[in-house]
């Protein structure tokens, strides 16, 4: 069960004994969590440590979100259901959806939602418009798709809402995503130059982009489910209509 913890704005103070007073820069300080060492932007003020929300919120391995019309702090997700956590809840178009990345090596969550999907006659013709601004590259433009099969374009926006080392951008790139049919089946990806913008980006905290990433279809399947995940990731799942 999701746990929801409201914060008041500002840092949160943590006593901890010091003979000195004044401000220490935080480079000079380490912080263990239960034998652990973590990081953490610490600054001693008349002997007391503070630290930032964000901080605490990584620790937790949480979501931080900033509720501006309450002016709240909230760790952990606001939303207690599983939307967009398994195949059979998948989210609704325009619904967001949280995804992180959490291992000994990085930490990063995001939010994402389906802006919008084509398929078919007006998929293909958002192609032909490929092809016309890609005409003299050398490589193939975009793979015809098999026998039975129709595209299926959606325009994603994707955000990074933290990142456990703020020097690195996350990457985001169309192989990330793949369709999985309504009874399952994972559709095989088409190796093509998306309409622009694309998905693809590297993105720091707080930037997002919307692009389009190019899919295949079986022309029967009427509800097919975008499926998005990242290496040692869990996947996230969102319907197409």
């Amino acid at each position: 069960m999701r746990k929801k913890i409201l914060l008041q704005l500002g840092l949160i103070a943590l006593s901890i004994a010091s003979a000195a007073a004044g401000a220490y820069a935080s480079s000079e300080i380490k912080l263990y969590i239960y034998g652990k060492n973590v990081q953490a932007n610490i600054k001693m003020i008349d002997g007391k440590g503070y630290v930032a929300v964000r901080d605490v919120a990584q620790w937790l391995g949480q979501r931080l979100e900033w509720d501006d019309s309450n002016r709240e702090i909230h760790i952990g997700n606001l939303d207690a259901s599983d939307n967009g956590k398994s195949l059979k809840t998948p989210a609704p178009i325009g619904s967001k959806v949280m995804f992180e990345k959490n291992t000994p090596f990085e930490f990063y969550q995001g939010d994402m939602h389906i802006v919008e999907v084509v398929r078919g006659p007006e998929a293909k013709k958002l192609m032909e418009e490929v092809k016309e601004y890609n005409k003299g590259y050398s490589g193939k433009n975009y793979d015809e798709p098999l026998e039975g099969m129709e595209l299926l374009l959606a325009k994603i926006t994707v955000k990074i809402t933290t990142n456990s080392d703020n020097d690195e951008k996350v990457s985001i790139g169309f192989l990330n995503f793949r369709l999985v049919s309504s009874l399952g089946k994972n559709y095989e990806s088409l190796l093509v130059i998306s309409p622009r913008p694309a998905v693809d980006a590297y993105l720091s905290v707080g930037e997002e982009n919307t692009g389009w990433v190019v899919l295949q279809v079986d022309v029967n399947d009427k509800a097919p489910i975008i499926e998005y995940k990242s290496y040692l990731a869990d996947p996230i799942y969102m319907k197409t209509n």
